[in-house]
Protein backbone atom coordinates (compact mmCIF):
# COMPACT_ATOMS: atom_id res chain seq x y z
CA UNK A 1 0.00 0.00 0.00
CA UNK A 2 3.24 2.39 1.04
CA UNK A 3 4.52 1.65 -2.20
CA UNK A 4 1.47 2.14 -4.57
CA UNK A 5 0.92 5.43 -2.64
CA UNK A 6 4.13 6.59 -3.14
CA UNK A 7 3.46 6.05 -7.01
CA UNK A 8 0.85 7.86 -6.69
CA UNK A 9 2.43 11.09 -5.28
CA UNK A 10 5.16 10.73 -8.14
CA UNK A 11 2.64 10.98 -10.59
CA UNK A 12 1.75 14.44 -9.58
CA UNK A 13 5.20 15.42 -11.30
CA UNK A 14 5.26 13.41 -14.21
CA UNK A 15 3.94 15.35 -17.51
CA UNK A 16 4.23 14.11 -20.92
CA UNK A 17 4.49 16.67 -23.83
CA UNK A 18 1.67 19.10 -24.06
CA UNK A 19 0.73 19.03 -20.32
CA UNK A 20 -0.21 15.84 -20.29
CA UNK A 21 -0.53 14.01 -17.00
CA UNK A 22 1.54 10.80 -16.79
CA UNK A 23 -0.85 7.78 -15.34
CA UNK A 24 1.07 4.51 -15.95
CA UNK A 25 1.90 3.92 -12.61
CA UNK A 26 3.46 0.29 -13.34
CA UNK A 27 6.19 1.46 -15.15
CA UNK A 28 7.23 3.53 -12.31
CA UNK A 29 9.70 1.22 -9.88
CA UNK A 30 12.53 2.42 -7.89
CA UNK A 31 16.27 2.82 -9.35
CA UNK A 32 18.46 -0.05 -7.72
CA UNK A 33 22.17 1.54 -9.25
CA UNK A 34 23.23 3.53 -6.85
CA UNK A 35 24.27 7.27 -8.13
CA UNK A 36 27.47 8.61 -9.47
CA UNK A 37 29.54 10.08 -6.96
CA UNK A 38 29.20 14.01 -6.65
CA UNK A 39 32.18 16.14 -5.77
CA UNK A 40 32.17 19.65 -5.04
CA UNK A 41 32.97 21.07 -8.15
CA UNK A 42 29.23 19.47 -9.37
CA UNK A 43 27.57 20.70 -6.51
CA UNK A 44 28.77 24.30 -6.86
CA UNK A 45 27.35 23.67 -10.58
CA UNK A 46 24.33 22.84 -9.31
CA UNK A 47 23.91 25.63 -7.25
CA UNK A 48 24.39 27.85 -9.67
CA UNK A 49 22.00 25.93 -11.98
CA UNK A 50 19.75 26.51 -9.00
CA UNK A 51 20.05 30.31 -8.29
CA UNK A 52 19.71 30.65 -11.78
CA UNK A 53 16.52 28.59 -12.63
CA UNK A 54 14.67 27.65 -9.48
CA UNK A 55 10.84 27.80 -9.84
CA UNK A 56 10.55 29.38 -6.91
CA UNK A 57 13.43 32.36 -7.17
CA UNK A 58 11.71 32.36 -10.40
CA UNK A 59 8.55 33.18 -9.57
CA UNK A 60 9.68 35.92 -6.94
CA UNK A 61 11.48 37.04 -9.68
CA UNK A 62 8.34 37.34 -11.71
CA UNK A 63 6.65 38.63 -9.05
CA UNK A 64 9.16 41.89 -8.45
CA UNK A 65 9.20 42.59 -12.52
CA UNK A 66 5.92 43.21 -11.88
CA UNK A 67 5.96 45.28 -9.20
CA UNK A 68 8.75 47.57 -10.88
CA UNK A 69 5.88 48.23 -13.77
CA UNK A 70 3.09 48.94 -11.08
CA UNK A 71 5.71 51.05 -10.01
CA UNK A 72 6.23 52.70 -13.44
CA UNK A 73 2.66 53.14 -13.68
CA UNK A 74 1.76 54.65 -10.20
CA UNK A 75 5.04 57.57 -11.11
CA UNK A 76 2.31 58.76 -13.75
CA UNK A 77 -0.19 59.57 -11.51
CA UNK A 78 2.01 61.88 -9.94
CA UNK A 79 2.44 63.74 -13.07
CA UNK A 80 0.08 66.55 -14.58
CA UNK A 81 -2.64 65.67 -17.08
CA UNK A 82 -1.91 68.01 -20.42
CA UNK A 83 -5.00 67.57 -22.67
CA UNK A 84 -4.65 69.33 -26.28
CA UNK A 85 -8.13 69.98 -27.63
CA UNK A 86 -8.55 71.78 -31.36
CA UNK A 87 -11.22 72.35 -33.56
CA UNK A 88 -12.63 74.67 -36.55
CA UNK A 89 -15.96 77.10 -35.14
CA UNK A 90 -16.88 77.71 -39.00
CA UNK A 91 -18.88 74.36 -39.55
CA UNK A 92 -20.31 74.70 -43.09
CA UNK A 93 -17.19 73.21 -44.44
CA UNK A 94 -16.26 73.46 -48.06
CA UNK A 95 -12.90 71.45 -48.90
CA UNK A 96 -13.36 73.00 -52.43
CA UNK A 97 -12.86 76.35 -52.02
CA UNK A 98 -9.69 78.30 -53.65
CA UNK A 99 -6.66 77.95 -51.81
CA UNK A 100 -7.05 81.30 -50.65
CA UNK A 101 -9.61 81.22 -49.20
CA UNK A 102 -8.56 81.40 -45.28
CA UNK A 103 -11.96 80.01 -43.40
CA UNK A 104 -10.41 77.25 -42.22
CA UNK A 105 -8.03 78.43 -40.92
CA UNK A 106 -8.83 81.37 -39.36
CA UNK A 107 -12.21 79.86 -37.43
CA UNK A 108 -10.61 77.53 -35.26
CA UNK A 109 -9.77 77.20 -31.44
CA UNK A 110 -7.21 75.79 -29.70
CA UNK A 111 -6.53 74.75 -26.19
CA UNK A 112 -4.29 73.21 -23.40
CA UNK A 113 -5.55 71.86 -20.31
CA UNK A 114 -3.70 71.26 -17.55
CA UNK A 115 -4.89 69.46 -14.54
CA UNK A 116 -3.13 68.57 -11.40
CA UNK A 117 -4.19 67.94 -7.58
CA UNK A 118 -3.50 70.43 -5.37
CA UNK A 119 -2.63 66.92 -2.56
CA UNK A 120 -1.14 64.04 -4.44
CA UNK A 121 -1.20 62.32 -0.91
CA UNK A 122 -3.49 59.21 -2.54
CA UNK A 123 -0.72 58.92 -5.61
CA UNK A 124 2.05 59.51 -3.21
CA UNK A 125 0.87 56.88 -0.84
CA UNK A 126 0.34 54.44 -3.92
CA UNK A 127 3.67 55.10 -5.17
CA UNK A 128 5.44 54.64 -1.89
CA UNK A 129 3.47 51.29 -1.20
CA UNK A 130 4.44 49.47 -4.23
CA UNK A 131 8.31 50.83 -3.03
CA UNK A 132 7.15 48.98 -0.03
CA UNK A 133 6.39 45.78 -1.65
CA UNK A 134 9.09 45.67 -3.69
CA UNK A 135 11.56 45.94 -0.81
CA UNK A 136 9.41 43.07 0.52
CA UNK A 137 9.86 40.84 -2.21
CA UNK A 138 13.60 41.42 -2.56
CA UNK A 139 13.87 40.76 1.11
CA UNK A 140 11.74 37.18 0.80
CA UNK A 141 14.10 37.05 -2.89
CA UNK A 142 17.20 36.62 -0.33
CA UNK A 143 16.01 35.14 2.28
CA UNK A 144 14.51 31.80 -0.46
CA UNK A 145 18.17 32.30 -1.89
CA UNK A 146 19.83 31.42 1.37
CA UNK A 147 17.44 29.25 2.18
CA UNK A 148 17.84 27.32 -1.26
CA UNK A 149 21.52 27.06 -0.96
CA UNK A 150 21.68 26.02 2.64
CA UNK A 151 19.25 23.09 1.25
CA UNK A 152 21.84 22.17 -1.36
CA UNK A 153 24.69 22.21 0.84
CA UNK A 154 23.39 20.70 3.27
CA UNK A 155 22.24 17.30 1.20
CA UNK A 156 25.76 17.42 -0.29
CA UNK A 157 27.13 17.06 3.24
CA UNK A 158 24.84 14.21 3.87
CA UNK A 159 25.61 12.37 0.24
CA UNK A 160 28.98 12.79 1.48
CA UNK A 161 28.72 10.98 4.59
CA UNK A 162 26.49 8.70 3.47
CA UNK A 163 28.82 7.29 0.93
CA UNK A 164 31.23 6.88 3.44
CA UNK A 165 29.18 4.75 5.29
CA UNK A 166 27.82 2.90 2.21
CA UNK A 167 31.60 2.37 1.33
CA UNK A 168 32.16 1.11 5.42
CA UNK A 169 29.03 -1.28 5.19
CA UNK A 170 29.96 -2.80 1.93
CA UNK A 171 33.68 -3.60 2.74
CA UNK A 172 32.33 -4.84 6.01
CA UNK A 173 29.34 -6.87 4.41
CA UNK A 174 32.03 -8.84 2.37
CA UNK A 175 34.13 -9.98 5.00
CA UNK A 176 31.84 -11.04 7.03
CA UNK A 177 30.59 -13.25 3.94
CA UNK A 178 33.86 -14.29 3.70
CA UNK A 179 33.47 -15.74 8.11
CA UNK A 180 30.40 -17.02 7.21
CA UNK A 181 31.18 -19.04 4.13
CA UNK A 182 34.66 -20.18 6.13
CA UNK A 183 32.35 -21.60 8.78
CA UNK A 184 30.51 -23.36 6.74
CA UNK A 185 33.70 -24.92 5.35
CA UNK A 186 34.52 -25.39 8.70
CA UNK A 187 31.39 -27.23 9.74
CA UNK A 188 31.05 -29.56 6.75
CA UNK A 189 34.95 -30.54 8.07
CA UNK A 190 33.55 -31.35 11.32
CA UNK A 191 35.78 -28.24 12.92
CA UNK A 192 32.53 -26.34 13.96
CA UNK A 193 28.90 -26.18 14.65
CA UNK A 194 25.37 -25.16 13.60
CA UNK A 195 24.90 -22.62 16.41
CA UNK A 196 28.20 -20.82 15.20
CA UNK A 197 26.74 -20.54 11.58
CA UNK A 198 23.91 -19.59 12.74
CA UNK A 199 25.22 -16.86 14.54
CA UNK A 200 27.30 -16.11 11.76
CA UNK A 201 24.46 -16.25 9.37
CA UNK A 202 22.49 -13.65 11.81
CA UNK A 203 25.60 -11.15 11.31
CA UNK A 204 25.91 -11.25 7.66
CA UNK A 205 21.91 -10.35 7.47
CA UNK A 206 22.13 -7.90 10.28
CA UNK A 207 25.32 -6.17 8.22
CA UNK A 208 23.31 -6.50 5.06
CA UNK A 209 19.88 -5.24 6.21
CA UNK A 210 21.96 -1.97 7.69
CA UNK A 211 23.51 -1.65 4.05
CA UNK A 212 20.34 -1.52 2.26
CA UNK A 213 19.26 0.81 4.90
CA UNK A 214 22.45 3.33 4.02
CA UNK A 215 21.82 2.82 0.40
CA UNK A 216 17.74 3.71 0.81
CA UNK A 217 19.56 7.04 2.64
CA UNK A 218 21.98 7.77 -0.12
CA UNK A 219 19.49 7.73 -2.80
CA UNK A 220 16.64 9.52 -0.91
CA UNK A 221 19.61 12.25 -0.59
CA UNK A 222 21.13 12.01 -4.09
CA UNK A 223 17.14 12.74 -5.63
CA UNK A 224 16.82 15.35 -2.43
CA UNK A 225 19.76 17.72 -3.67
CA UNK A 226 18.06 17.52 -7.23
CA UNK A 227 14.79 18.75 -5.67
CA UNK A 228 16.52 21.32 -3.47
CA UNK A 229 17.74 22.88 -6.95
CA UNK A 230 14.30 22.80 -8.17
CA UNK A 231 15.79 20.40 -10.75
CA UNK A 232 13.74 17.53 -11.79
CA UNK A 233 15.46 14.50 -13.01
Amino acid sequence: MAFQNAGLDILNYLWLPGFIPYNNINKIVPDTNLKSTYDAYKVANILESALQNHPKLNAIQSKINALNYEQKAKIQDLLPKIDLKGNVLYKKYNFNLPVDNTYLFENNKVGIDIRMPLFIREARGAYKNVKLKIKETEYDMSYNTAIISNKIKSYYNEITSLEKQVGFFTQNYQNIAKLYNAEITKLMAGESTLFLVNNRENKLLETKQKLIELQTKYQKSFYSLYWSAGILQ
